[in-house]
């Protein structure tokens, strides 16, 4: 079986991971820090929830708090891949393009 004959779903270069850990995104452009939920993490991007919106095509600083106040388990630049308004607040779709640290 080919890659093009798999399901949409079977076709993702990487695992998603549902979880809900603490997250931190700071916006290269002012310095703003915004933060939120992590949804969804794979090796390739992460789904986040946010109480403002972020713009599509932008890039951020992420980094991923440790529940026990450890340093961040992840810290990577992103680029927002999509965003969309869901309970009152916004679910925007995150692909890492570089990891830091």
């Amino acid at each position: 079986m080919s890659l093009f004959d798999k399901s949409y779903q079977e076709k993702r270069d990487f695992m998603r991971m549902k979880i809900e850990a603490p997250l931190s995104a700071e916006f290269y452009r002012d310095g703003e820090q915004l933060t939120g939920m992590c949804r969804e993490l794979s090796g390739g991007g992460m789904h986040v929830e946010l109480t403002t919106p972020l713009v599509e095509g932008e890039e951020v600083e992420v980094k991923l708090a440790s529940t026990h106040g450890h340093s961040p388990q992840l810290h990577a630049r992103a680029k927002v891949v999509r965003v969309q308004p869901e309970n009152g607040g916004y679910l925007a779709g995150l692909e890492i393009l570089a990891i830091i640290d």
